[in-house]
C-alpha cells in the first residue's frame, strides 16, 4: 500500500483517538463527551490534527472543530465528513515517503518562504533595526564531554539533515550543498584557570558567539565548539542562524546530538538520526503550496477585509528613534514559573475552556497596554507551520514558522477570564485564515498606500510542549544554562518554554531602544500577574496593577504642563526668527541647505502665488511631495497665504486622493513636476515661482482658525479628517521647545 493510500483510508473512532493521544493523554474508558480543550489541547495542536485529517480526504475545518470541541461532536462530524476521493488539496508528500522511491540530490536553487525572506532581508544594514541575523544562542553545561565525539557526531548531523548545508545566495534564493567541508571542533581550554578566570573566558566567549552573524553565503548555518573547565566540567557553545531551523528543528538538532554522542561513545558508528537523508525541503515548499491552493483565496481576501482597520504594535515608550540604533544588542530576561504554580494555572484556565497559550499571550497584552499609548495593537506571533500528512515530518530540520498578526484590544477594563475569551476568539479567527501571512499582510499595506505598513515589532512566541532539552541530552551533554535569541526588526520578543522545574519566562530586548527602567518594570508586572493567578479571584478582576513610586513620580512631572500662554498662528515664530536673522541656517536637506532669509522668501513668494490663483483665508490646500525643501516650502508658504495645508503622500492611490480632495473641499494642489499629472484638482508647480513677488507681511488670520488637516484611514477604511488649530499645534511645538531647549 501506498504512502497515498495510506493517507486516503477512511478514518476509524480508533485512528481518531490515535492522533489526538500524539498531543494530550485520553484515557480508553473516557467519555465521548469530555471538552477536548480542557483536557489541554491547544490551537496550533488542533490546526495540525485538521490538516493530517483534511490530507486524508475529511472536509472538516478549524472553524468546525474549534467552536464546540467536545469529542463526541468530532467524532460525529469526522467519521461523516470523509470523501471517498480524498479531499482535493496535495498531500505533503516526497517521493521517498513510501521508502521505495529515492529522488536525486537537487542543489537548484529555490525561493524562500515569506518568513524567510523576511529574516534575509533584515540581516541588510541598511534596514531599520536590520544588519543582524534571526539567531539563537545556547549553552549546555555538562561534565566530562568528550571533544572527539562530539566533533563525530555533529559531523554526522551536518551531514544527514540538508538544511544544515544550506546556502542562501545574494539574490535571496536558497539551495542545498552537495558537499561541505567539515570543519573541526574548536575547542577551548580553560581547565588551568581560576574559577574567577574561566569565568570572564566564557563570558567573552558567549559576547562573541551570541549576536554573530554566521556566513550563510558560505552553507555556514549552525556552529558548535566546546570549552574545558576546571574540574572536568564542559560547556557546549551552539549557535544556528534561524532561516534553517524553528523550535522545534533545535530540539531535534540537539536530541540527535545527543544520541549520536552517546551512541558513538558506546562504540556504535552505525546509528543514524531517524530523519530521512533525503528529505528536501524545496518539494515539502512545493507541495505545501499546491495543497493551500484551496484556501489561500480565502485567506487572502479576509486578511484585505480588515487591513484599513488593523492597528500597529503596542506604542512602547521610547528613548530613540529605531532607526537611530545602529547596532541592535538583545538582552535577555527570565524568571522561572514553579513547576506547582504553572500546573495550577494551566488547570484554572482549561477548567473555564481557555487554552494555556493564549492564556499567557492575554497575560502579556493586558501588561503591554499599561505600557503602550494605545491599548489596541497587534502582537506578532509565529505559528510553527510543520503540517503533517508526511512520514517522518517530525524528524526533520528546517524553518516551518509562519506569521500571524493578533489583534489584542485591552481598550475597555475586562475581568481576565473575560480578556482571555475574547483574545482566544480572535486567535481562533485568525488561524482559520492563516495561510496569508504576517509578512504578507504588511506588504499589501505598503502597496495599498494605507499605511507606511503595519509595524508589529513585538512578538509573543508560545514553545509550550516543545523542551528543548531531552532527558538523553541531559544525562548524556549536560543541561540548558543559558539561551538567547535576536531578530531584527524586532524591539521585544517574549519566549516560553516548559522545562524540568517549571515555566520559563524569557523577554528578549533591544534595551538601548527604551527608557531606563521601563523593560524591567514590565517584565516584573508580567511575571506577578501570572504569579497572581494562582488565585481564582483574580480572573475575575480586570487586570489594573498599582504605580511603582518611581512612575507615580515621573507621571506627576511629566503631567504638569501649566504654564502661561501667549496664543498665536503656527508660523508666526518662523517669520519672526527670519526677519530677526536672516542668515542662519533653516534647512538641511541633501545638497541643499537654505538660510531663514531664503526659506521665508520662497514662502511668500508661494504664498503671492496661490493668492493671486484665489486662495481664501483658511482654505484647504493639498501638498503632494516628497520630504524635502519642497515641502517645507509648501507648508510655510499655504500658511503664510492665510491657508491650511493637507498632507497627501505622493504614494497614495489616486482614488484615495480624490476622495480626500472631495471630504476636505480642496481646490489646490501644491506638487512638483514629476507628481503634477498624478494628482487631482488644479496642480500648482511649486517651482514656478521664479518671477513672483513675494507678500510683504503674512495673511492674518485667527489662532483658532485650522493650521492644517490630517486624514487617517478611519474605522470603515474610508479617510477620515482631523482638524488641528494654529493655537494648539503651536502650543505643542512651545511646549516640545521649551522642554527639550530647543531653538534656532
Amino acid at each position: 500500500m501506498t504512502a497515498m493510500e495510506c493517507l486516503q483510508t477512511r478514518p476509524s473512532k480508533t485512528s481518531i483517538l490515535s492522533d489526538i493521544r500524539e498531543y494530550i493523554e485520553i484515557e480508553p474508558t473516557v467519555s465521548e463527551d469530555i471538552n477536548l480543550i480542557e483536557q489541554g489541547l491547544d490551537s496550533l495542536q488542533l490546526m495540525r490534527l485538521v490538516d493530517k485529517w483534511r490530507r486524508a480526504g475529511s472536509d472538516v475545518t478549524f472553524a468546525d472543530l474549534i467552536e464546540c470541541p467536545i469529542l463526541s461532536v468530532w467524532l460525529t462530524r469526522l467519521l461523516s465528513s470523509h470523501s471517498d476521493n480524498g479531499n482535493q488539496s496535495s498531500p505533503l508528500l516526497t517521493s521517498t515517503s513510501n521508502g521505495t522511491e529515492k529522488r536525486e540530490h537537487d542543489d537548484q536553487p529555490f525561493d524562500l518562504t515569506d518568513v524567510q525572506y523576511a529574516y534575509w532581508l533584515g540581516r541588510q544594514n541598511h534596514q531599520t533595526l536590520g544588519g543582524v541575523s534571526c539567531h539563537a544562542y545556547i549553552e549546555i553545561d555538562g561534565n566530562d564531554v568528550e571533544s572527539r565525539s562530539l566533533e563525530r557526531a555533529w559531523h554526522r548531523l551536518l551531514c544527514h539533515h540538508p538544511m544544515l548545508r544550506a546556502v542562501f545566495t545574494p539574490d535571496g534564493k536558497q539551495r542545498i550543498g552537495s558537499d561541505i567541508a567539515l570543519p573541526a571542533l574548536l575547542v577551548r581550554d580553560y581547565q588551568n584557570l581560576t574559577l574567577k578566570e574561566a569565568e570572564l573566558a566564557l563570558l567573552e566567549t558567549r559576547e562573541h558567539l551570541s549576536h554573530r552573524k554566521l556566513a550563510i553565503d558560505e552553507a555556514h548555518v549552525a556552529d558548535i565548539s566546546l570549552s574545558l573547565l576546571p574540574d572536568n566540567k564542559t560547556r557546549i557553545h551552539f549557535d544556528v542562524d534561524l532561516l534553517v531551523a524553528d523550535v522545534q528543528s533545535i530540539h531535534i538538532l540537539l536530541k540527535d546530538l545527543a544520541d549520536l554522542y552517546g551512541e558513538f561513545k558506546r562504540g556504535n558508528d552505525k546509528y543514524f538520526p531517524p530523519a530521512d537523508p533525503d528529505w528536501q525541503f524545496k518539494h515539502y515548499l512545493e507541495a505545501k503550496k499546491q495543497a493551500d491552493q484551496g484556501r489561500t483565496v480565502a485567506d487572502e481576501a479576509y486578511w484585505k477585509k480588515r487591513l484599513a482597520t488593523l492597528p500597529a504594535g503596542p506604542q512602547l515608550p521610547l528613548s530613540c528613534l529605531p532607526e537611530s540604533v545602529s547596532e541592535p544588542r538583545f538582552i535577555r530576561r527570565t524568571y522561572t514559573l514553579s513547576h506547582d504554580k504553572w500546573t495550577a494555572i494551566k488547570g484554572k484556565a482549561t477548567s473555564k475552556g481557555l487554552t494555556p497559550a493564549v492564556m499567557l499571550a492575554t497575560a502579556y497584552a493586558e501588561v503591554l497596554a499599561h505600557w503602550s499609548s494605545q491599548a489596541r495593537f497587534v502582537l506578532n506571533v509565529p505559528i510553527f507551520d510543520r503540517h503533517g500528512g508526511q512520514p517522518g515530518i517530525e524528524n526533520v530540520i528546517a524553518d516551518f514558522t509562519n506569521l500571524l498578526l493578533l489583534e489584542c484590544d485591552c481598550t475597555q477594563p475586562l475581568p481576565f477570564t473575560a480578556r482571555v475569551k475574547a483574545t482566544q476568539k480572535q486567535l481562533h479567527k485568525d488561524l482559520s485564515h492563516s495561510t496569508y501571512s504576517a509578512v504578507s499582510i504588511q506588504r499589501e499595506l505598503q502597496k495599498q498606500g494605507l499605511s507606511e505598513g503595519v509595524s508589529a515589532p513585538v512578538v509573543f512566541a508560545c514553545n509550550l510542549g516543545t523542551q528543548l532539552i531531552t532527558q538523553t541530552c541531559r544525562e548524556t551533554l549536560g543541561s540548558l544554562n543559558y539561551m538567547i535569541s535576536q531578530t531584527p526588526q524586532v524591539w521585544l520578543d517574549h519566549q516560553l518554554y516548559e522545562m524540568e522545574d517549571g515555566l520559563l519566562l524569557a523577554w528578549d530586548s533591544v534595551d538601548e531602544l527604551f527608557p531606563e527602567g521601563v523593560i524591567d518594570s514590565a517584565f516584573n508586572a508580567y511575571c506577578q500577574l501570572l504569579e497572581s493567578l494562582v488565585d481564582d479571584v483574580n480572573w475575575d478582576r480586570p487586570y489594573n496593577p498599582s504605580l511603582q513610586k518611581e512612575q507615580r513620580v515621573s507621571r506627576v512631572s511629566a503631567n504638569s504642563t501649566e504654564r502661561s500662554v501667549t496664543r498665536h498662528v503656527l508660523h508666526h515664530a518662523f517669520f519672526e526668527w527670519a526677519s530677526k536673522a536672516p542668515e542662519r541656517t533653516a534647512l538641511i536637506a541633501e545638497q541643499t541647505t537654505l538660510s531663514y532669509g531664503e526659506l521665508a522668501y520662497r514662502a511668500r513668494q508661494l504664498a503671492a502665488l496661490l493668492i493671486k490663483q484665489g486662495l481664501k483665508p483658511e482654505e484647504p490646500v493639498a501638498v503632494t511631495l516628497p520630504r524635502g525643501v519642497d515641502q517645507a516650502c509648501a507648508v510655510l508658504g499655504i500658511l503664510a497665504a492665510g491657508g491650511c495645508y493637507v498632507p497627501i503622500g505622493t504614494h497614495q492611490p489616486l482614488a484615495r486622493q480624490q476622495r480626500i480632495h472631495a471630504t476636505a473641499g480642496i481646490r489646490f494642489t501644491l506638487t512638483d513636476t514629476l507628481n503634477r499629472d498624478a494628482v487631482p484638482g488644479q496642480a500648482i508647480d511649486i517651482h514656478n515661482i521664479k518671477d513672483i513677488l513675494p507678500l510683504n507681511s503674512t495673511v492674518t488670520v485667527s489662532p483658532k482658525s485650522p493650521a492644517y488637516i490630517i486624514f487617517t484611514s478611519g474605522s470603515t477604511g474610508e479617510p477620515k479628517g482631523v482638524e488641528m488649530a494654529h493655537q494648539a499645534t503651536a502650543n505643542t511645538v512651545d511646549d516640545i521647545n521649551r522642554r527639550y531647549g530647543m531653538h534656532a
